[in-house]
């Protein structure tokens, strides 16, 4: 089971777990001042081509570089990548 580390801010938090022996080598989640979930951040190893993978899954970006979707509570979710990490967040934050 993962560690989790929190960092509490006045205006952002985070909470980040890391992992060892797969794909996935950490996952951040970013809160807000209210200490509402706007974020995660998933960091991939370095022989993981993310962008490759996630666009096979879900096809080319919809919006320029970026990925939105329409959740099913009734905001929209936005995905970019950024390195190696997988970006997904409420696109009122973005």
């Amino acid at each position: 089971m993962p560690k989790i580390q929190m960092d509490e801010g006045e205006f952002v938090s985070y909470a980040v777990e890391k992992f060892s022996g797969g794909n996935v080598t950490e996952v951040q989640y970013q809160f807000d001042g209210d200490k509402i979930l706007y974020e995660i951040i998933v960091a991939y190893n370095s022989t993981t081509d993310i962008k490759k993978e996630f666009t096979g899954k879900f096809g080319p970006p919809n919006d320029g570089e970026e990925w939105k979707f329409d959740s099913k509570e009734g905001f929209k979710m936005k995905i970019w990548v950024y390195q190696n990490r997988l970006c997904m967040g409420d696109a009122r934050h973005f």
